[in-house]
């Protein structure tokens, strides 16, 4: 599995983490995740980019990235790419994602959110949350 190229989020304040990790899993540009986004149903339009499971499904299925959905465990428990929701508020309704790589010696997240341009390696703080979307290896 080769490692993962960070994708930084372009528009923070309309909840486009998940386009950028959708980028980042199957190896797109960030323009072009958005365009994937936009075929999507009712999205054509949107005037924000928060995304769900399914949609975040069905952007990797336009770039034919095979996965498949699963509870979270803990991150040990992940041995492939994976976009994982983390820190959901307390309505369970909002929350962040981040992309698991492992492609790498070590097991590492990148975090689209600006600012956050390092590999991750602590994962304390980032409660993986509910469900997962593993890229099938």
């Amino acid at each position: 599995m080769i490692p993962l190229r960070r994708v930084p989020q372009r528009n923070w304040e309309k909840g486009d983490c998940g386009i950028a990790c959708v980028a980042m899993v199957a190896g797109v540009t960030y323009e072009e995740a958005l365009i994937a986004f936009k075929a999507l149903p009712g999205r054509k339009e949107a005037s924000n980019y928060y995304t769900t499971h399914r949609e975040i499904e069905q952007m990797l299925a336009h770039f034919n990235v095979r996965t498949s959905r699963m509870k979270f465990d803990s991150w040990r428990a992940l041995s492939v790419h994976s976009i994982v929701k983390v820190n959901p508020d307390k309505s369970g309704r909002s929350w962040h994602w981040v992309v698991f790589d492992a492609g790498r010696a070590e097991a590492v997240i990148h975090d689209p959110k600006p600012g956050k341009r390092h590999l991750i390696r602590d994962f304390r703080g980032l409660r993986g949350n509910g469900y997962l979307i593993a890229a099938a290896g």
